[in-house]
């Protein structure tokens, strides 16, 4: 029988976990060290400092240090980094590193159903791509932009999506949420705030403009949201606004717009006074690159003005020690006038103090010989 030798964390001693034959799965490692320990919780492994995921394994005799941890961004896998994908076949969370490891394997190692054994045969994942927003030239107004519009939240909590819909210019949310959205553009125009309460912040506003959308886009949803047709959008801004500079409240639910739900719709007066946080930010941030600074005149002195700040550093450096040498004098000075008058009185402390001591000393003398 072969064992493997598991340490938890700020403990010394060691457990030894039967295997059988010479190399164990991490993923039954794991499950078998939680069921030995009652552990609930997430654990990760490692061994000589070197995580250890689903798609690695463990040989005999091996040293394996278990952490248990809580954080619920983690990726399931390796339980170390942060999650930024879903699996394509259980849609777990998952990091950079073990999703090309899977890649490497062509299998998602959760195996959690029949699908997880091909998911990753010739999976290509949609690169992130920088985007590049052109700001629009002209100010937009409420009572001529935004007249007759329809205003609604969507709310998502994965800003990888949000980059997706910023890259290809489109969304998707759930069929019930679609219907509404479907509803509301046959009344008048669709805009869209676009929250991400992970991120705390706003990530835009932008106009649905047409619910049918031939683009295919892999979107990292769970299995338990069910989402409808995507549709294309115009983005009006793609400004980032935190979400405590947006205490808003909806009188629809009588609560802060930062907890607003998917497609929840928000009223016309609530809605202008949000975008108006929209343009106020843009204005600002075209106002501070259309300044021009003089760098010529802020980085290179001429030697004229560099031997000018010189003299003027050593003009107050010699006014500093000159102000310190008077106060020194003025302080001595003070001194020397307290003592002399109380010499003059004839009650100097320090005089006094030292004949009391002097008389102290001299009848200690005086007894000890006695004594003797």
């Amino acid at each position: 029988m072969n064992f493997v030798n598991c340490r938890f964390k700020h403990q010394s001693e060691l457990q030894q976990i039967a295997i059988s034959g010479v190399m164990i799965e991490a993923k039954q490692l794991r499950d078998i060290i939680c069921h030995l320990n009652k552990i609930k919780d997430q654990i990760m492994l490692s061994i000589d400092g070197k995580v250890i995921g689903l798609s690695g394994k463990v040989r005999q005799n091996q040293i394996v240090d278990v952490i248990r941890t809580n954080d619920n961004d983690l990726c399931l896998s390796c339980f170390s980094n942060k999650y930024i994908y879903y699996t394509p076949c259980c849609s777990s969370q998952i990091c950079q590193v073990c999703d090309d490891e899977f890649k490497k394997f062509g299998l998602c190692f959760f195996i959690k159903s029949q699908k997880c054994q091909l998911s990753y045969i010739n999976f290509v994942r949609q690169q992130e791509i920088p985007v590049k927003w052109e700001k629009p030239q002209k100010e937009f107004t409420f009572e001529t932009d935004f007249a007759n519009s329809q205003f609604f939240i969507m709310n998502s909590n994965n800003p990888f999506n949000h980059k997706l819909a910023k890259f290809h210019n489109c969304w998707a949310t759930t069929e019930y949420s679609t219907k509404k959205l479907e509803f509301g553009k046959q009344l008048g125009q669709v805009i869209l705030f676009f929250i991400c309460p992970k991120l705390n912040q706003f990530l835009g506003v932008a106009k649905i403009l047409n619910l049918d959308c031939n683009l295919q886009i892999n979107w990292q949803v769970s299995n338990r949201i069910q989402l409808g047709k995507t549709f294309s959008i115009e983005w009006i801004s793609q400004e980032t606004i935190d979400l405590n500079d947006c205490e808003i409240i909806n009188p629809l639910t009588n609560h802060s717009i930062i907890f607003s739900k998917d497609c929840q719709q928000l009223p016309n007066d609530e809605s202008k006074l949000l975008l108006q946080k929209f343009v106020t930010l843009q204005k600002q941030i075209i106002k501070s690159e259309s300044i021009d600074y003089d760098f010529d005149k802020i980085f290179n002195f001429t030697q004229s003005d560099q031997q000018n700040q010189v003299h003027k550093e050593e003009e107050r450096k010699e006014n500093i020690k000159q102000d310190t040498l008077v106060s020194k004098n003025q302080m001595l000075n003070l001194i020397d006038k307290y003592l002399s008058s109380r010499k003059i009185a004839g009650l100097s402390k320090f005089g006094s103090k030292r004949s009391d001591n002097a008389n102290r000393s001299r009848s200690r003398q005086r007894e000890k010989l006695h004594h003797y």
